[in-house]
């Protein structure tokens, strides 16, 4: 219904300390309050997935940019003690 990996959905029910209202064999079942803060929950939280993986992209450029600009200065320090 949300998108999410079933596993993905109990770990933030556990992290979030949402009750079940009732367990049926060996299933937890919600009301539809508790339905909604998870759906919720779940959403908004892939908004703050996508906004991390952009801030750990960009990380990743930034130390990329800084290990090419410093390959370039071995390279020229390299060739000047050639």
């Amino acid at each position: 219904e949300i998108g999410k990996d079933k596993s993905n959905v109990y770990r933030y029910i556990k992290k979030n300390n949402i009750a079940h209202t009732d367990v049926k064999e060996r299933t937890l079942l919600f009301n539809a309050t508790q339905k909604n803060t998870i759906v919720k929950g779940m959403s908004s939280s892939s908004n703050d997935d996508v906004a991390q993986r952009s801030q750990h992209d960009q990380h990743n450029e930034y130390h990329s940019e800084i290990n090419n600009n410093t390959d370039q200065i071995i390279a020229a320090m390299q060739d000047n003690i050639k």
